[in-house]
């Protein structure tokens, strides 16, 4: 289980009430979206700060952040491969990361209006996007 929230950090928990297993530290605004990858081993964190994250959870440590957006980020996922992560921001715009580097692969204006929530369906082989448009 993993939290995030406006003191800019994550929380890793553990399962069943148990207390906090780690605290991912790393980013400079709160921090408004997570996903894990299929294998649970590593986490991707949208923030505020305009970034994505990309971290070990069994290290607890960061392995790469990237600035791809101009604005808010509010929603990421891995593709099930757990090779690149969509995000979607406040302006509109979905991006297509590598997760092993960082390298924006590809942007695209999907939406007039912020960007919600992105999910990536394996049988279609692209990403869902929901917006407040």
């Amino acid at each position: 289980l993993a939290t995030c929230g406006k003191d800019n950090d994550v929380m890793l928990w553990g399962t069943l009430g148990r207390p906090v297993c780690g605290r991912l530290s790393g980013h400079v605004n709160w921090v408004s979206s997570l996903a894990f990858s299929s294998d649970s081993n590593y986490l991707v964190s949208g923030s505020h700060d305009h970034t994505i994250s990309f971290w070990n959870c069994r290290t607890f440590q960061q392995i790469s952040s990237a600035r791809v957006h101009n604005a808010p980020v509010l929603c990421v996922c891995f593709t099930v491969e757990n090779t690149v992560v969509g995000s979607g921001d406040e302006q509109g715009y979905i991006m297509l990361t590598r997760a092993s580097d960082g390298t924006c692969l590809r942007s695209v204006r999907g939406h007039f209006d912020a960007v919600t929530g992105i999910q990536f369906a394996e049988s279609l082989g692209c990403f869902l996007t929901v917006s407040y448009d």
